[in-house]
C-alpha cells in the first residue's frame, strides 16, 4: 500500500479520538468559565471597587466628573490632562454601563461611543475651546438620554440575561476558536498530533492568566481601563502578525513540489522546539487578548442581572460555549477531509482573514486607550469583523493586504518553472 494512503487511513482511524480529546478540553474551558462567573457575581470575592460598584449613580458620577474636569483642564491649557480624563470617562465609566445600554438601545449606545471618541480626538487635535464646548454639550445630552432610559429599566429579565451571556461568549470567543481549531486540524492532517498538547496548553494558560489578571486588577493592584485596552491592543497586533506569518507559511507549502516534499519528509516527524512553542504562543495570544475583557463583561452583566439570575448567566454561557465547540468541531472535521494542498490554501486564507479582523480590533483598542488617534473616513463600518471607519485601522489592514500580496508574489517567484500552483 502506498505510504500516503496508509497515512490517510491512520488519520481517519484516529480522528474520533482526537475529537473526543478536543471536546474534553472544551469542557474544562466551560468549568473555568463557570468559576469566573461565580467570582464575578455579586456577593463573591472581595468588594468591587467604586468604579465597578453596582450602584450606577457612582458610575454616572465618575463620568460626569471626569468629563467636566477634562473640559476645565483643556480651558486651562492642560491638554494632556484633559485627554487622560476624557479617556478615563469612557473606559472607567461608560464601559461599565455600556453592556446594559446596548440591550436597551443599541443605536444610542453607538452614538455615545462615537461622540466620546470624537471628543477625545478633538482634545488631541487641539480644536478651539468653543468647538470643544459644543462637542461636550452634545455628549452630555446623549449621556442624559442614556441615564433616563436605564433608570426606567429595573434590571434585566432572566431570559435576556441568558441570551446576553451566551452572546458575550460567542462574540469574544469566535476568533480564538477559529485559530485554535485551524491549528489542531493542521497537526492532525500532517500527522503531528503529539504537538496538539502545546496548542491546548497555550489557550488554557491564556484562560488561567486572564482570570488571574482580572483577580489582581480587582483585589490587589489597580489596572486602568486605558491599561487594559492597551494590553489587548498590543496582544491583538502580535497575534495578527503571527497569523500572517503562519498563513504565508501554509500557502508557501501548498505548491506541488513543496507540499509533496513537506509531506514525505516531515509528516509524522517531530517538530523542533521553536515550531512547537510558536504553536503554543499563537494559541495563547489568540485567547488571552479576549479573556480579561470577557470576564469584565460578565462581571458587569452579573451586576445588572442581580444575584437571582446567576443560573441564567451560567446557562447562557454554557449554550454559547456549546455553539463554539460545534463550530470548532465542524472546522476540524471538514478540514482534515480536504486534500492536503487545498487544506493548506483554505487554512492560509482563514488565518489571513482573521489577522485582518484582529488587527482592526487591536487598533480600535489602542484608540480607546488613547495611544492612537482616530481620523474618521467615509467607509462602511462593521465592528464585529474589525472594520472601523478611520484611517488608522483601515491603514493597518491595507498594509497587511499589501504585505500578503508581496509574500504571495515572493512565493510564486520561488516556485521552480513548470510546477503547477
Amino acid at each position: 500500500m502506498p505510504w500516503g494512503m496508509s497515512n490517510e487511513r491512520d488519520t481517519i482511524r484516529n480522528r474520533g479520538s482526537a475529537m473526543r480529546r478536543f471536546t474534553r478540553s472544551a469542557q474544562r474551558c466551560l468549568l473555568a468559565l463557570v468559576c469566573a462567573l461565580v467570582l464575578a457575581a455579586p456577593g463573591h470575592g472581595a468588594e468591587a471597587p467604586a468604579s465597578t460598584a453596582s450602584d450606577e449613580a457612582q458610575v454616572w458620577s465618575l463620568i460626569d466628573d471626569h468629563l467636566a474636569r477634562a473640559i476645565d483642564a483643556y480651558h486651562a491649557g492642560q491638554k494632556t490632562t484633559a485627554y487622560t480624563l476624557a479617556v478615563s470617562a469612557y473606559l472607567d465609566g461608560f464601559e461599565l454601563v455600556e453592556t446594559r445600554l446596548d440591550l436597551v438601545d443599541h443605536a444610542l449606545m453607538k452614538s455615545i461611543e462615537t461622540a466620546m471618541a470624537d471628543l477625545r480626538q478633538a482634545i488631541r487635535s487641539g480644536v478651539a475651546p468653543e468647538v470643544l464646548d459644543g462637542q461636550y454639550a452634545a455628549v452630555r445630552g446623549l449621556l442624559d438620554q442614556a441615564r433616563r432610559k436605564l433608570q426606567q429599566q429595573a434590571g434585566i429579565a432572566p431570559g435576556l440575561a441568558a441570551v446576553s451571556s451566551g452572546a458575550i461568549l460567542l462574540r469574544e470567543g469566535t476568533e480564538a476558536v477559529l485559530v485554535i481549531a485551524a491549528l489542531l486540524a493542521f497537526l492532525r492532517k500532517t500527522g503531528r498530533e503529539q504537538a496538539a498538547a502545546y496548542v491546548h496548553m497555550g489557550w488554557v494558560a491564556a484562560l488561567l492568566l486572564g482570570l488571574v489578571t482580572w483577580w489582581l486588577a480587582s483585589t490587589v493592584i489597580e489596572i486602568s481601563g486605558a491599561g487594559r485596552e492597551a494590553t489587548e491592543g498590543v496582544v491583538a497586533l502580535l497575534a495578527a502578525a503571527m497569523l500572517v506569518y503562519v498563513g504565508y507559511w501554509l500557502h508557501d507549502n501548498m505548491h506541488a513540489k513543496r507540499w509533496k516534499g513537506f509531506l514525505h519528509d516531515k509528516v509524522g516527524g517531530a517538530l523542533n522546539a521553536g515550531q512547537i512553542w510558536l504553536l503554543a504562543l499563537i494559541s495563547f495570544t489568540a485567547a488571552y487578548r479576549e479573556v480579561f475583557e470577557t470576564v469584565l463583561f460578565y462581571q458587569a452583566l452579573a451586576l445588572e442581572a442581580g444575584p437571582g439570575n446567576g443560573v441564567y448567566l451560567v446557562a447562557g454561557a454554557a449554550a454559547g460555549l456549546i455553539l463554539l465547540i460545534v463550530v470548532a468541531l465542524l472546522i476540524f472535521h471538514f478540514s482534515v477531509r480536504l486534500p492536503l494542498k487545498l487544506f493548506f490554501g483554505v487554512n492560509a486564507l482563514i488565518l489571513v482573514l482573521l489577522s485582518l479582523v484582529i488587527a482592526g480590533k487591536g487598533i480600535a483598542a489602542l484608540q480607546e486607550a488613547g495611544y492612537v488617534p482616530v481620523d474618521r473616513v467615509s467607509f462602511p463600518e462593521w465592528n464585529a469583523v474589525g472594520i472601523y471607519a478611520n484611517w488608522e485601522s483601515l491603514g493597518v489592514q491595507l498594509f497587511i493586504l499589501v504585505l500578503v500580496a508581496a509574500l504571495l508574489g515572493l512565493s510564486r517567484h520561488r516556485e521552480p518553472p513548470g510546477v503547477p500552483s
